[in-house]
């Protein structure tokens, strides 16, 4: 027999209590993931920003947000859905027609293709644009894992175009959510790897090292030595942009060499080494820089690996000229890089201009003088040459970095703006 309705005011406790229980899941949910994705409590003065890579910006309100949906990568929970629009997908049944559903993965591939090469190539609207039409073609066949990954490469692509912060960390967010709900531990580590060098990027090195730190507890729990050996090199490249904690750095590049040997990824060893040597000179450590120099320099030639063994080459040159004073072995590794520039049929990644030569011929496009001149004691002048391969006298290029202080740095002559940091 149906019971007659209690008066309203008895059951203002019962409310009560039960307000409590909606609360409850959230809090446990908390310290399920504590010590695995939520971010540790500040401490005063661990911040330390690096004015060569600080850019006055920082994560916006969206923040809390991203570190949300991080934290729910270990809680193994998921909050929200993703929409799956799949007008002109559907069968008769209501599924996914197996013709579609072909085409659709045709499709996935190609775009994911042309982005990832257009990315390399340093044709981030294109890659965008790529990634995108993947992202929508992933959601119309209801693809989920493929979305996901649409949307972390979107999110790459949006970073290195300087996108407005809300629309990087969205695609991010979206990509961190879709992993969840996916199951895919790949993804979630690819994710928080793009939104750790997106706070590095922005100057947030605390932010980065909590990011990459969620990224190594993943690799080490459920991924291969692979992916934990990336994450040890991020952590090095983050730790090696910060003065204060420079000198923690060095263990996480040698466990990440350590972890690359014994997989045999000669250009990975061949990459951690230079990052390594950066971080080196950076902390003053020049002759041991040199010596990792020379061993990335090696493994990137055994490997015919072009752009890291360009790179190397820039900075040993620098290296050279502005701290071991061996200006004929930095002309050395100038000669080197006009060399394979002509082998190559232009300039390396695709961009024109650079060191025309090694002699008297070359000019400083600042001062206008030859580049390869002496100075007043008879010894050649230093000489800086920057990641686009445009060289100048050292001076002449610090006074251009002097006057454009508070400004982005880029070189005159092709513009090109310059992210200078320890490992870069």
């Amino acid at each position: 027999q149906q019971q007659p309705q209690q008066p309203q005011q008895p059951q203002q406790p019962h409310l009560e209590q039960q307000a409590q229980q909606r609360k409850q899941p959230a809090k446990e949910e908390g310290l399920l993931a504590k010590g695995f994705l939520n971010k540790p409590k500040k401490t005063a003065g661990r911040r330390v920003k690096d004015d060569a890579t600080a850019s006055g910006t920082s994560i916006g309100s969206d923040t809390a947000a991203v570190r949300a949906s991080a934290a729910q990568a270990a809680a193994g929970g998921c909050s929200g859905g993703v929409k799956r629009p799949s007008e002109g997908l559907i069968d008769s049944d209501g599924d996914v027609g197996e013709v579609a559903l072909r085409a659709a993965h045709r499709t996935i591939s190609k775009e994911q293709s042309e982005g990832v090469a257009a990315f390399h190539e340093c044709r981030f609207r294109e890659a965008r644009d790529a990634f995108e039409r993947m992202r929508d073609a992933a959601r119309g066949a209801g693809l989920g894992k493929e979305e996901g990954q649409a949307y972390r490469l979107f999110g790459n692509a949006l970073d290195k175009l300087n996108a407005p912060e809300a629309e990087v960390e969205e695609a991010y967010k979206m990509a961190l959510t879709i992993a969840h709900k996916q199951d895919d531990m790949e993804l979630s580590f690819n994710t928080l790897t793009g939104m750790g060098s997106h706070a590095a990027k922005t100057g947030d090195l605390e932010l980065a090292e909590h990011f990459y730190l969620q990224s190594l507890t993943l690799a080490r729990r459920v991924l291969s030595q692979q992916e934990e050996a990336v994450a040890e090199s991020n952590l090095g490249m983050c730790l090696g942009c910060s003065e204060a904690r420079r000198s923690e750095c060095f263990d996480h590049f040698r466990k990440a060499i350590s972890l690359q040997n014994g997989a045999g990824n000669t250009h990975s060893v061949a990459v951690l080494h230079a990052n390594l040597a950066s971080a080196l000179a950076a902390d003053g450590k020049h002759r041991d820089a040199e010596g990792s120099y020379e061993k990335a320099l090696k493994l990137a030639r055994a490997a015919g690996d072009r752009r890291t063994e360009t790179n190397v080459l820039i900075n040993l040159a620098n290296l050279y000229d502005s701290e071991l004073a061996c200006p004929e072995k930095a002309r050395e590794c100038r000669q080197a890089l006009v060399g394979l520039r002509s082998d190559a049929g232009g300039r390396p990644g695709g961009i024109e201009g650079g060191i025309s030569d090694c002699t008297e011929a070359s000019l400083c496009a600042v001062c206008l003088e030859p580049l390869e001149t002496t100075n007043s004691s008879g010894s050649l002048r230093p000489v800086t040459t920057l990641p686009c391969q445009h060289a100048y006298h050292t001076n002449c290029w610090n006074g251009v970095v002097e006057n454009g202080v508070g400004q982005e740095v880029r070189c005159p002559e092709c513009c090109q703006n310059l992210y200078f940091s320890a490992t870069s």
